[in-house]
């Protein structure tokens, strides 16, 4: 009886192992940026150069006849102190939760805006250094760090290699009837292992519910033998915050009426170990003279492992006579910046995932 009971208590741990599964991952990235902008040449250790430094916890319940439940918690860590990174919150890069089944997926919680999830793959340098995003907006509210609080996002089947990807992000607004702060995206995209193309919508209302931030994106990347080119284009309408008489700010990319492009590529012969990786991005402010700026960033990435990687990256942003733009990584703006001024930023470092 001893012996059956035991047999009994381990198939059930075994059935329960089997249906519940829960996955701690990460991401620690750190490097050396020697930077030249107003200061003159300064040297700094710098956390998220290639990759946002992160901590992340991921389960999934299958709940029978094709329902599963999952969750994901993500925490940004800031290496070069130990700090929480996005402001300090504890799950501050992702927190959400729900379900996936037979006609796809319903999440709520913390997330980022449909087109974030065309720019990211894209953009050769995923947006680490020389960051597609600095130029190109991912749709997720500004005050957002690049995600949207309180949303509600739905992710299709893939059918014959489409997938369509929407969010509606609640501004909870204390005005009846007020949708301010509420923002909405829907992504289309297409793969097949080798091409990945989409387009991505976003529109974002502002604080007084009388203007809206709005983009639209196309974007494609296609892996050949040991080239892989890609490219981005946007176009953007930022009325719900800035105005006619306000219609750009000297340092802050996505004024009032523009258009960006990123184009890049990465090239690894013979398909593994070092790969090198460029880009090039040209942003045009259409409200006013000289707000414009194009970056170059070249660089080379070599593993060490399927987890370690060491890399070395050059990027130079060319400013018009009144904008001040920096270079930017994944996590840090490296400034100040003069009008006009070419600053540069030349990046060593190393990025291991568990």
């Amino acid at each position: 009886m001893k012996a059956a009971s035991a047999a009994a208590v381990l198939l059930v741990s075994t059935s329960a192992h089997a249906q519940t599964s829960v996955t701690v991952y990460g991401i620690m990235d750190a490097c050396v940026a020697v930077s030249s902008n107003n200061e003159g040449p300064t040297t700094q250790i710098s956390s998220g150069c290639g990759y946002g430094s992160r901590l992340g916890f991921r389960g999934q319940e299958n709940l029978g006849n094709g329902l599963k439940a999952d969750f994901t918690l993500e925490s940004g860590i800031s290496l070069d102190s130990g700090a929480l990174g996005q402001g300090g919150r504890l799950f501050g890069r992702k927190a959400l939760v729900g379900l996936i089944g037979s006609y796809g997926q319903l999440h709520v919680g913390r997330d980022y805006s449909p087109t974030f999830y065309l720019v990211r793959p894209v953009d050769p340098w995923k947006l680490g250094m020389g960051t597609a995003s600095s130029t190109i907006s991912t749709g997720a509210r500004s005050d957002g760090l690049g995600r949207n609080d309180n949303a509600i996002v739905y992710t299709s089947p893939t059918m014959r290699g489409f997938t369509v990807k929407g969010s509606y992000a609640l501004g909870e607004s204390a005005t009846e009837h007020s949708r301010a702060r509420d923002a909405r995206g829907v992504l289309v995209s297409y793969t097949d292992g080798k091409l990945l193309a989409g387009i991505g919508f976003s529109s974002n209302a502002n604080a007084q519910d009388n203007g809206n931030d709005k983009t639209a994106t196309i974007g494609a990347s296609y892996k050949f033998t040991s080239i892989e080119p890609a490219f981005l284009y946007q176009v953007g309408k930022w009325e719900g915050t800035r105005s006619a008489a306000a219609p750009a700010l000297p340092n802050a990319f996505f004024s009032r009426d523009y258009d960006s492009l990123m184009v890049g590529f990465t090239l690894q012969p013979g398909g593994q170990g070092g790969r090198w990786i460029a880009s090039y991005k040209r942003y045009n402010d259409k409200t006013v003279r000289d707000f414009d700026a194009q970056q170059v960033t070249v660089g080379y990435k070599y593993e060490l492992s399927k987890r370690t990687e060491l890399y070395t990256a050059y990027s130079r942003v060319r400013n018009g006579d009144n904008s001040q733009y920096a270079v930017v990584d994944a996590n840090t703006t490296y400034g100040p910046v003069n009008p006009g001024m070419h600053p540069s930023t030349f990046f060593a470092g190393i990025t291991h995932r568990f």
